[in-house]
């Protein structure tokens, strides 16, 4: 087994157009192995080579269809759209809700370099455009402009500071929930998310600060995303403290 480190953040690795593969020898095997033993090692549902660092059209993804391993892959056609919440393991404290192709045709190279051809609908093409995405030097907030990321984010953020409630959840050995289990994931997603929004709206406060005199925008605006950010600040920290306590 042949954990790899994950590149984390805009690192510019992760912004390069990576080179096709045109030797399909023990090399390319072992980079696919290596790829697929760190996806499963961070329970991820896709992994891309750049990520670890490889400048090669590589990819493995495991979208719960069995686990593909494409090299040189294109997406030659596509049709109709779907929304969903997006994470990627070199940005793992970040979600984002995209639009994607609801179905793709793409072309590849297997293993031993024989072309392939995958039609693929729903999650599987969500988690492969991302992983091709990849291999473009294109990270999954490109897809967004900073005006629907700031939307997105005031979208989610509610009106009320009060904690939220929930259930305590302390069962040991094998008397565990499903649904319990299910519902701390979602919690903790959520609060990671929260956490996440909270310090990118106050950086965002911060840096249009700087800049004011390119921007029309009244006093109170400043002040109410002023205080949105601090607000939100706060209530991502009051939440995480009380899901800690009842986890």
């Amino acid at each position: 087994m042949a954990v790899r480190e994950i590149l984390q953040g805009d690192h510019p690795l992760l912004r390069t157009q990576c080179s096709p593969v045109t030797e399909f020898d023990d090399s390319i095997a072992q980079l696919l192995q290596d790829l697929e033993d760190t996806m499963k090692q961070h329970r991820g549902t896709g992994l891309a080579a750049p990520q670890i660092g490889v400048d090669l059209q590589a990819i493995v993804v495991d979208a719960n269809d069995g686990m593909l391993a494409l090299l040189n892959p294109q997406i030659t056609s596509s049709e109709g759209t779907q929304e969903s919440v997006e994470g990627c393991l070199s940005f793992p404290e970040t979600t984002l809700k995209l639009t994607r192709p609801q179905s793709i045709t793409v072309l590849a190279r297997d293993r031993s370099g024989s072309q392939v051809q995958l039609d693929a609908t729903g999650h599987l093409a969500r988690v492969l455009c991302h992983e091709i995405d990849h291999l473009q030097g294109i990270l999954f907030f490109d897809h967004l402009s900073n005006e629907q990321f700031v939307e997105q984010l005031l979208g989610q953020v509610g009106s009320s500071g009060d904690s939220i409630p929930i259930a305590p959840h302390k069962s040991s050995g094998t008397d565990r929930d499903p649904d319990m289990d299910a519902r701390q994931r979602e919690v903790r997603l959520a609060l990671d998310f929260l956490a996440d929004a909270a310090w990118k709206l106050e950086l965002a406060h911060d840096l249009l600060k700087d800049h004011k005199d390119l921007i029309t925008a009244a006093k109170d605006d400043w002040n109410r995303l002023g205080k949105l950010a601090k607000k939100l600040s706060k209530a991502a920290i009051k939440w995480e403290r009380s899901w800690k306590k009842n986890s």
